[in-house]
């Protein structure tokens, strides 16, 4: 027999290492309202103001600069001293949709912060007044809540904890901004920004005719400038002459940019069109600085999630796969990518990660298009073939793959793979002790099936039972015990279960009536 209880609450997890200012960073105004608007709220509502919760947010076109402004703001030492260090970081992006995707995300951030596990199951709502609560209980805090599309995904964060928290959102519509907030619009560059991004650390800079077309074909919009700058850095590093440099860079960009059917035509950023030949021209420019076939290699890392950091372990995989790289080409090719600034690569982090703007890996996804199945099912065929994964995919050591795993599934239309992992006791119990039941629930949702539908309203309906026990492997039996599966289900979770413990004979009588969709906890 197995006795357990819940676990003692476990102290915060240390606050993150302290932001610093980005790199390549050039002055904004926007950059001192913010951390104006950030400070003077929180003193105000911290000495008696009323039970809102504190917001200061950033509106604005992708690619503008919202979140290098945040990190400025965050990493400066007023900030950093009013906070003591208590700086989150939360990136929302377009995918996190709907209840049980956003329910796993709040959960997941919750788990970070706090180091308490959701007992929310889908309920975004929940799951907010739960974080709220514990947010409360800790100093104060800054919550930077970054990329976020609509209301649904922001509101759980906002519940709660008004006069210990801050909160401060980056978003393209200022619509999901709560009417309290303080709205800081971050627009293109002014001229002279756009020349310092577009020229900073160049040997030679073109001449400024040459500068001033760059930054009229660029739009001012930082993320093109900074990719410009990029390649342009890149072949004066070889010894070329500036003016060429530039003048070649902008027949590029004029060539095939918004530009292209009118050279005198101003280049509008409110328009989708014309947004996306600019990224169009600007990459090709960049792509074309890349090997052989560094074009295409580069699109293919559209597969991954957004809004996420990849491990360069896993993008070596997918290149094995589909060009037979090896890893040391694979690490080589990441590094000259984020050297033209087409992505960011963090060494920091054991064996490396990288990451795409959101602006970038859309325009990839949609280059990819017909081949995103193909190279989705690529990537999962050589990871499994490498051994670091399928069919057991509960045993794989990408954390990566743990979370997104259902969702290449579904993306290679591998639909059965995915019910078969996402409704097996072993991927479910993997899932449940790393980030609680709303990381199933979210997979489950994922896939359309009637046998993840099934499982899901189980789940649901046992959520609040299935936090972290003592000893922590006794959650296998409560998951054994509450969640009814068919014969293949019973018999992984008998395989699981190590040392005595009590079995269901029968079907217990106290297991909720189908009706019941989910239990409400205080």
């Amino acid at each position: 027999m197995i006795l357990f209880g819940r676990p003692a609450p476990a102290p915060a997890p240390a606050a993150p290492g302290p932001p610093v200012v980005p790199d390549g960073w050039v002055d904004r105004a926007e950059a001192d309202q913010l951390v104006a608007a950030v400070l003077a709220r929180t003193r105000r509502r911290w000495r008696g103001g009323d039970a809102v919760a504190i917001t200061a947010g950033l509106h604005g076109a992708g690619g503008f600069g919202k979140t290098t402004l945040a990190r400025f703001a965050a990493a400066q030492p007023k900030v950093r001293k009013r906070f003591s260090g208590r700086i989150w970081f939360i990136t929302i992006g377009r995918d996190v949709r709907g209840r049980a995707a956003i329910a796993a995300k709040v959960a997941a951030e919750m788990a970070r912060i706090t180091g308490v596990e959701s007992t929310a199951g889908d309920d975004p709502e929940q799951a907010g007044t739960q974080l709220g609560k514990l947010l409360a209980s800790l100093p104060r805090t800054l919550l930077v809540i970054d990329d976020v599309w609509e209301q649904e995904q922001l509101r759980p964060f906002l519940i709660g904890a008004e006069r210990q928290c801050v909160r401060l959102i980056t978003t393209r519509n200022p619509r999901v901004l709560p009417a309290h907030a303080t709205p800081i619009t971050v627009d293109r560059m002014t001229y002279g920004q756009a020349r310092l991004v577009l020229t900073k650390g160049l040997p030679h800079p073109p001449e400024h005719a040459v500068v001033d077309a760059l930054v009229e074909a660029t739009g001012r919009w930082v993320l093109l400038l900074r990719i410009a700058n990029r390649v342009m850095r890149e072949q004066l590093s070889t010894g070329a002459d500036a003016n060429t440099v530039g003048r070649r860079l902008l027949n590029q960009l004029r060539v095939h940019g918004p530009a292209a059917s009118d050279p005198q035509k101003d280049f509008d950023l409110d328009d989708t069109d014309e947004r996306n030949r600019a990224v169009r021209a600007s990459l090709t420019a960049a792509t074309e600085l890349l090997p052989t076939e560094g074009e295409q290699r580069f699109a293919e890392l559209g597969v991954f999630a957004e809004d996420e950091s990849i491990p360069i372990a896993l993008v070596a995989r997918l290149w094995e796969g589909v060009a037979g790289l090896d890893e040391t080409t694979a690490r080589s090719l990441c590094r000259q990518m984020a050297d033209l600034s087409l992505l960011s690569l963090d060494s920091s982090v054991p064996g490396g990660t990288v990451a795409l703007h959101d602006v970038i890996r859309d325009h990839l996804r949609a280059e990819l298009s017909a081949r995103l199945l193909v190279v989705n099912a690529v990537l999962l065929d050589t990871v499994t073939s490498a051994g670091e994964g399928g069919p057991e995919w509960w045993t794989t050591a990408h954390e990566y793959l743990r979370n997104y795993l259902i969702d290449h599934l579904v993306d290679a239309e591998r639909i059965q793979d995915a019910v078969t992992v996402a409704t097996d006791f072993r991927w479910v119990r993997m899932r449940l002790h790393h980030h609680g039941p709303t990381a199933p629930l979210r997979d489950l949702f994922l896939v359309p099936h009637t046998d993840a539908a099934a499982l899901a309203s189980h789940l649901e309906r046992a959520a609040h039972l299935l936090t972290p026990t003592a000893p922590p492997q006794a959650l296998d039996a409560v998951l054994r015990s509450r969640v009814p599966g068919g014969a293949a289900w019973l018999a992984a979770a008998d395989g699981i279960l190590s040392g005595p413990a009590l079995v269901d004979r029968w079907t217990p009588p106290d297991l909720p009536n189908s009706a019941l969709l989910r239990t409400l906890t205080h």
